[in-house]
């Protein structure tokens, strides 16, 4: 899996994955995912951050027969009738596979109803970014945006 070039044709914000599916039989299959920027704020239940350590499990969690049933229904469409609808038929069914083998592995959180992100009251990833920490850098950003406040009116007033 990688990301590819921003590009504006895909999203105004996201980058478009590409994930490649390698099969024990030999067939190799690339779909191409592109990011949904809209999230539905009603959701409550996500998936916990990635954890590289956890890589292996999660492939093996990856339901090999689904993945089989995609790619033969993939491989009996006639790409001359392809609609929108079946094309985001597919994508909800990649969508799923892997939010369920991300769900088995990694675990779920309840994000509270409202918050887009889940992270509410977050104040960072490191395990030293604590409170104090967080408290210096709000006065610094804020000591910060006075400077260049302040030395925006002394450039009008030359």
């Amino acid at each position: 899996m990688y990301v590819q070039d921003f590009s504006k044709l895909f999203s105004d914000v996201h980058s478009p994955l590409i994930l490649s599916l390698n099969f024990e039989d030999g067939i190799e299959e690339d779909v191409h995912i592109a990011e949904n920027s809209v999230e539905n704020a009603r959701e409550v239940k996500r998936v916990q951050k990635w954890d590289v350590e956890k890589k292996n499990d999660f492939v093996e969690f990856i339901d090999k027969d689904k993945i089989s049933d995609l790619v033969a229904e993939l491989e009996s469409v006639d790409s001359n009738h392809l609609s929108q609808g079946k094309i985001n038929e597919v994508v909800e069914k990649i969508n799923s596979i892997l939010l369920d083998a991300a769900e088995n592995v990694l675990g779920t959180y309840n994000a509270s109803q409202g918050n887009r992100t889940g992270k509410k009251g977050k104040k960072g990833n490191k395990p030293w970014f604590d409170k104090q920490c967080w408290n210096k850098r709000k006065i610094y950003r804020g000591a910060k945006r006075n400077y260049n406040s302040n030395r925006s009116e002394v450039k009008r007033k030359k």
